[in-house]
C-alpha cells in the first residue's frame, strides 16, 4: 500500500474491508479477528470515523504487542503487514483458511 491508496481508503470511509481506529489499543485483537473470519482488510489507525486523519506513530513495541494479539488467537492469525504511511499506521489482515477465527474477548465477523 502507498499514499494514494491509503487516502483512497480513507476518502471511500469504512467498510467490510477497511476499518478506522484513531488510537491503538489491545482491543484491536477482535478487528484483527474479523478480518480474519471475513475477506481480510485493513485497519488503519490515526484515523477517526469521520475520516480526520489525528496520527498514530507506529513503534517496535506496539508492532510486537499487534503480532502477539494475533498469535494469541485461536487458532493463531498472520498479520501480512505493519507499516507507517505517513501519520497513519496500517495493519493489513489476510482473510484466514482456518475460520473460525476467535480471541479472547468471543468471535467476531465484518
Amino acid at each position: 500500500m502507498d499514499s494514494k491508496k491509503l487516502k483512497l481508503l480513507i476518502a471511500e470511509g469504512e467498510g467490510l474491508t477497511v476499518e478506522f481506529k484513531e488510537k491503538y489499543t489491545a482491543k484491536i485483537d477482535r478487528d484483527i479477528v474479523a478480518f480474519a473470519n471475513t475477506k481480510g482488510g485493513s485497519i488503519l489507525l490515526g484515523v477517526a470515523d469521520d475520516g480526520t486523519i489525528v496520527g498514530q506513530k507506529l513503534n517496535n513495541r506496539m508492532k510486537s504487542e499487534i503480532h502477539n494479539l494475533a498469535r494469541n488467537c485461536e487458532p493463531p492469525i498472520t498479520v501480512s503487514r505493519i507499516m507507517q504511511i505517513g501519520k497513519v499506521a496500517v495493519i493489513e489482515v489476510p482473510a484466514g483458511e482456518e475460520k473460525p477465527y476467535s480471541c479472547s474477548s468471543g468471535y467476531f465477523r465484518r
